[in-house]
């Protein structure tokens, strides 16, 4: 009977270590082509829009001139 079960055992442990390398393997390859698309699609490190942004503190209330901003 422990021949069986160990068999088995050991016929469970290889399918559990091939599931994980084949699990690995679709791992990097989804991320080797996620990164290809974003690549080719322009979305490396480049900001996708600009921003406006204050150049100097704004009181709250006051009146926000064109001077005091700025594209980021």
């Amino acid at each position: 009977m422990s021949g069986i079960s160990s068999s088995r055992t050991g016929r469970a442990r290889l399918g559990a270590v091939g599931f994980t390398l084949i699990a690995i393997i679709l791992a990097l390859a989804a991320a080797f082509l996620l990164a290809r698309l974003m690549k080719g699609r322009g979305y490396d490190q480049d900001a996708l829009q600009k921003i406006v942004v204050a150049k100097q503190k704004l009181e709250p209330g006051a009146r926000i001139m064109a001077s005091q901003l700025q594209m980021k």
